[in-house]
């Protein structure tokens, strides 16, 4: 399904923009990140939690973390 998806659109012209909106969306994400991580008032042990779970998760697996809901 991904395959054909980015074979349409190849065909149609118009993967620019949707790498373009893709990269957009990571930059924003780690703009959000790195606020949160850079944050004097959030104590480090949280800081480090945060990091294990969401940063180096992502960077390893290449994927997007969901949070988990009861």
């Amino acid at each position: 399904m991904i395959q054909i998806f980015r074979v349409y659109n190849l065909r149609n012209g118009e993967i620019q923009a949707d790498v373009a909106l893709h990269i957009e969306a990571r930059w924003m994400k780690w703009r959000l990140t790195s606020v949160f991580l850079c944050d004097k008032n959030v104590s480090p042990r949280l800081k480090v939690k945060f990091y294990k779970m969401i940063v180096s998760s992502t960077m390893l697996y290449r994927m997007e973390c969901w949070p988990v809901k009861n």
